[in-house]
Formats: structure tokens, C-alpha cells, sequence
């Protein structure tokens, strides 16, 4: 992984207070911010191709890594399932962009990360701030 700024300010500000997650977080802001390096690139280049593998498989370990902790911080059960209903929302978007890309579509590096900052960034102030007073929460 390069040092790559991350998404953006904003988001590299919000924590959420439990470390794994956010150092997942500045993980994902950097996996995606390496399709900075060569903006114009066509989906199909080799790095914008890694890009999209590693931060598939990083998405995954990352909700399940949200979703343990939402059970042990004990949530309501509407919110867990909110949030893992928000968590495979993205999983599809981030499947129907491959798709695109596999049938030709033709996504520079810049529009990919544009997609994916957008996915993760709303996913963020949405859900994951959440999880924030929950963890400031006693008991």
C-alpha cells in the first residue's frame, strides 16, 4: 500500500472510537486513494484492477469486523440489521461496478474513486458514526 492521502479530510477526522475499525477505516481511505495515482487510467489498467480486488476483499473483512462489534456492543437489534443491510447494499454496488467493467464499461481511476469514496464516505456519516456513542456508551 502507498501512502496515499485518504478520501478526505472529513473522513479521515471521523472516528468512531474502536481502534480495529478505525484503522480499517484509514485502510480503506488508502486503498481507495491509490487510484489517485493515475487518475485517467481505464478501469481495466492493472493497478485500478488491484485496487478493486484488494478493496472487495477488504470490504468483507471489514463489515464482519463492524458487525462483531455491533453485537458486542449489545446495538438494538433494528440498528444491526440496518447497518448489515447498508453493508450489503455497497457489497452489490461494488459487484454491478465490476460487472460494468467486465462488459466494457469504461470507468476512468478518477470515476472509480469517486464511486467508492461516495459508497464509503456516506456510509460513514450514516452508520458507522453510529457505532461512535455506542462505544463512548458505559455498560
Amino acid at each position: 500500500m502507498t501512502d496515499a492521502p485518504p478520501l478526505s479530510p472529513s473522513l479521515a477526522a471521523s472516528r468512531v472510537g474502536i481502534p480495529v475499525i478505525d484503522d480499517q477505516h484509514d485502510a480503506l481511505c488508502r486503498m481507495a486513494s491509490r487510484l489517485l495515482e493515475h487518475p485517467e487510467a481505464l478501469a481495466n489498467n492493472v493497478l485500478v484492477v488491484d485496487v478493486l480486488t484488494d478493496l472487495g476483499k477488504f470490504l468483507i473483512l471489514h463489515f464482519k469486523t463492524e458487525e462483531g462489534f455491533m453485537r458486542q456492543l449489545k446495538l438494538p437489534a433494528e440498528e444491526i440489521e440496518a447497518h448489515v443491510r447498508a453493508h450489503s447494499d455497497i457489497l452489490d454496488q461494488y459487484a454491478e461496478l465490476n460487472m460494468a467493467i467486465a462488459e466494457g464499461k469504461r470507468h476512468t481511476a478518477n470515476e472509480v474513486f469517486a464511486l467508492t469514496s461516495q459508497w464509503l464516505g456516506e456510509h460513514l456519516n450514516s452508520f458507522d458514526m453510529r457505532l461512535a456513542d455506542y462505544a463512548k456508551s458505559p455498560g
